[in-house]
């Protein structure tokens, strides 16, 4: 996809994937090269980039490097992934849908002992029950 892009964007590109064309964002990479093509401004940027580019690669960081201290504070300052579901479904939502659901089943469930058979005629067993739970009134 061949757009524009703005010197900002190209900065922003360049800070995050470093000035090697092939780490770019693919659906930007052709407005990028085009920007750096025509602006002399771009180019002086990704020179920039370049020369920190070849400082790191020169450099054997590895992950045993960091201190647990550092790891700990980069990772408390790092942005909490935010849940997808609870926000949507609040407690009372949920609550709701779970007395639906209960009132669903307890229905369902409430009206199997007194059911008729398929030819409409009540068992003895079930009507000496029926008769039987009014006694009492």
């Amino acid at each position: 996809m061949k757009g524009t892009i703005t010197l900002e964007r190209l900065s922003a590109i360049l800070d995050a994937y470093g000035s090697r064309a092939y780490r770019w964002p693919e659906a930007e990479r052709d407005a990028a090269l085009d920007l750096l093509a025509h602006s002399p401004t771009a180019r002086a940027r990704r020179n920039a980039a370049a020369e920190l580019d070849a400082v790191l690669d020169i450099l054997d960081i590895d992950d045993a490097a960091a201190s647990p201290a550092l790891r700990k504070a980069v990772l408390s300052a790092a942005p909490r992934p935010r849940s997808r579901f609870l926000p949507r479904f609040s407690a009372a939502r949920m609550a709701l849908a779970a007395s639906l659901v209960l009132g669903i089943v307890a229905g369902s469930w409430a009206g199997r002992e007194y059911t008729t058979t398929s030819d409409s005629s009540i068992d003895i067993v079930q009507a000496t029950r029926l008769v039987s739970s009014f006694e009492g009134f």
